[in-house]
């Protein structure tokens, strides 16, 4: 290994060339196509959303779509709400540190310097 690694170019020709990786659509899409097609989404949402709907609705059929399309608004709010929190605790992490730096700054000056009679 440390041979190859002297050779230089030679090694560096033979290593396998890395195929270029697909796009974002291609990654995508098998993804989507498999959520679709899960049969178990479809039973939880038979199962769970019809009693949220009255029995007297005008129309029942409008009420389960708005239904999943709550499901759907709040589930993209949890990841939102998740990187926000996770920005605002590294805020914090790096004002405490800052604060701490601070004060272990003005612990180490002269009493003189900071007003104080010695």
């Amino acid at each position: 290994m440390l041979k190859s690694a002297l050779a230089g170019e030679a090694a560096a020709a033979a290593l396998p060339q890395l195929a270029e990786s697909p796009g974002a659509a291609a990654l995508f899409s098998p993804g989507v196509l498999t959520n679709v097609l899960n049969p178990k989404i479809a039973l939880f949402f038979l199962a769970l959303l019809p009693q949220f709907i009255d029995a007297d609705a005008p129309s029942k059929t409008l009420a389960f779509l708005f239904l999943g399309a709550w499901f759907v608004v709040q589930g993209r709010r949890l990841p939102v709400r998740l990187r926000s929190w996770s920005r605002r605790s590294a805020l914090a992490e790096r004002a405490a540190l800052w604060k701490r730096r601070a004060w272990l700054h003005l612990a180490r000056r002269p009493a003189r310097v900071r007003g104080q009679r010695a």
